[in-house]
């Protein structure tokens, strides 16, 4: 995937002649590409909403490109915006290669928060923020009617969730299934004895349906299971 990426980027350079064909040779002649596909994060078909948010996500660029021209004649980045007091200017020109380390500072290192919110704005304030009169009462105008808002279009969005992963429950793997694999390293939906993929069948909530189980087998004449 991660060639076929490569060579997709480069044939497009070149289509728009953006690059010539002995530029282009040059590039896939790279040991190391520079190209990489980062596969840690999945999207199921059915999850219209994660498909969205990645993909505007995708679409945004890290910077307003009104404020950047290239000047390829010396191959200088213009950057032109509002006058910073701070720094008494609004105007810079970079060398292409200055442009990207400098553009590159600003990319945080994996698993590195840099926004944080607090008060009203954190995750512990939402859904119990109905409990705390005071917090209704110092909230900002309109703040309650967005959270009320918010909180009807999480719940809907779990049941169509539900929904949709009932239809295609038996395609997609569960996500605790995931996690535990990528915490411990081992796949709980993989037998131990062949080594295929198990399916979930029930999931055994209480001691009465136990207590079920255990009277059918014994019905049967067959042992209870074994705990490892």
């Amino acid at each position: 995937m991660t060639e076929c990426f490569r060579r997709k980027v480069i044939r497009f350079f070149l289509d728009r002649e953006l690059i010539t064909k002995a530029f282009a040779s040059n590039l896939l002649s790279w040991k190391n590409s520079g190209f990489s596909i980062d596969a840690k994060l999945r999207l199921y078909g059915s999850d219209d909403k994660a498909r969205e948010s990645i993909a505007q996500y995708l679409v945004r660029p890290p910077l307003s490109l009104t404020k950047i021209k290239y000047e390829p004649f010396k191959g200088k980045v213009l950057f032109k915006t509002k006058y910073n007091d701070y720094f008494g200017e609004n105007f810079k020109v970079y060398t292409a290669s200055d442009f990207i380390a400098a553009l590159t500072q600003h990319i945080p290192q994996a698993r590195v928060h840099l926004v944080r919110y607090y008060g009203l704005y954190s995750s512990r304030s939402r859904g119990v923020w109905k409990n705390m009169p005071f917090v209704v009462r110092l909230a900002p105008e309109g703040w309650v009617k967005k959270q009320e808002e918010q909180d009807i279009g999480e719940e809907d969005d779990a049941e169509v969730k539900v929904e949709r992963q009932d239809l295609k429950g038996s395609s997609k793997r569960s996500a605790w299934a995931r996690l535990i694999k990528k915490v411990y390293g081992i796949d709980p939906l993989i037998c131990e004895k062949c080594g295929s993929e198990m399916l979930i069948v029930a999931f055994i909530m209480g001691p009465e349906q136990i207590d079920k189980i255990m009277q059918h087998l014994k019905k049967q004449g067959r042992s209870s299971p074994i705990i490892a």
